[in-house]
């Protein structure tokens, strides 16, 4: 009897947890389908389009192997926006995050006006690129726009050409994205600064600390983990920029802002080499990951 009952109540637990599976994963599979299709299919499609020779106009595209990324590495335009991503990444992550911890230090108060000054902050992120874009390169114009043509000039700078020196045009899609993306980073810094107790600081006060001191040993090290998440998020958008920089330069002068994301775009659709393309591609895919990796294993420590 009491094997029977055993048994029986096995039988029932199994069937229970059979039912609360299906139940539970019922929800999730429409969300993982639509990520299979979304991200993961291409990402495979991409990889094997970066082992086939894949060009426009011909309608037989053989495996070649690792042949597209010798190519790609043999190629001085890849090193070259290789080294603008780094220059590219480091620059904008690093304001990106300094001018979003500022402004929220500034505006974690509560204060009148307080929720107007952080709406205007938000606004250069809810703007389109294509759109910031075209509007900064009109703004740089050094014949008629309002910061190349007289702002600068007022001020007694006189550089020229923003957008046609090398130099220049490289700190100006710095700073357009920065003045973009630290919007969100403000966004991402202010929630954490006010998930802390105001009763750390007040007791922090009572024992003689400093804004300083409170700083660097109670907002610095509990914002720690929020600010790895920020720039994780920054990491990623910073290596697959495109579209602003494109509109604003094509990756000029020369190839002075020619990240790797225009460098794809060039060898895609002007040089019609599809394989290589999806070869620069995957080599993006492995930066990220390898990036991530690591802010992961920092953040992991953190906690």
């Amino acid at each position: 009897m009491k094997l029977g009952a055993t048994k029986k109540q096995n039988s029932g637990t199994l069937s229970a947890r059979l039912r609360r599976f299906i139940y539970t994963y019922s929800y999730l599979f429409p969300a993982t389908t639509a990520l299979l299709l979304v991200t993961i299919f291409p990402t495979v499609y991409m990889i094997y389009l970066s082992i086939s020779q894949w060009k426009a106009f011909l309608l037989d595209h053989p495996l070649v192997g690792v042949t597209n990324f010798v190519n790609l590495f043999s190629l001085a335009n890849f090193y070259n926006s290789l080294r603008v991503s780094a220059e590219f990444v480091a620059l904008t992550v690093t304001f990106s995050i300094l001018f979003g911890l500022v402004l929220a230090l500034t505006l974690n108060q509560n204060l009148r006006g307080t929720n107007v000054f952080r709406a205007i902050i938000i606004l250069p992120f809810t703007i389109a690129p294509i759109i910031t874009g075209f509007t900064w390169r009109y703004l740089f114009d050094s014949n008629q726009g309002l910061v190349g043509a007289f702002i600068l000039p007022s001020l007694g700078i006189h550089i020229g050409s923003i957008l046609g020196n090398p130099l220049n045009a490289l700190i100006a899609v710095v700073f357009v994205d920065v003045w973009t993306k630290a919007p969100f980073m403000f966004l991402i810094i202010l929630a954490g600064l006010q998930g802390i107790s105001p009763s750390l600081y007040r007791a922090a006060k009572i024992d003689g600390a400093g804004a300083l001191s409170s700083f660097r040993h109670i907002t610095l090290p509990l914002l720690r983990k929020v600010l790895i998440i920020a720039v994780i998020l920054k990491v990623i958008d910073s290596v697959n920029a495109f579209d602003q920089i494109y509109v604003m330069t094509r990756g000029g002068p020369g190839n002075a802002t020619q990240v790797l994301g225009i460098h794809g775009y060039l060898i895609a659709f002007s040089s019609s080499d599809i394989g290589q393309a999806s070869a620069l591609g995957v080599i993006m895919v492995i930066i990220s990951v390898v990036a991530i990796t690591f802010l992961i294993r920092v953040y992991n420590k953190a906690t």
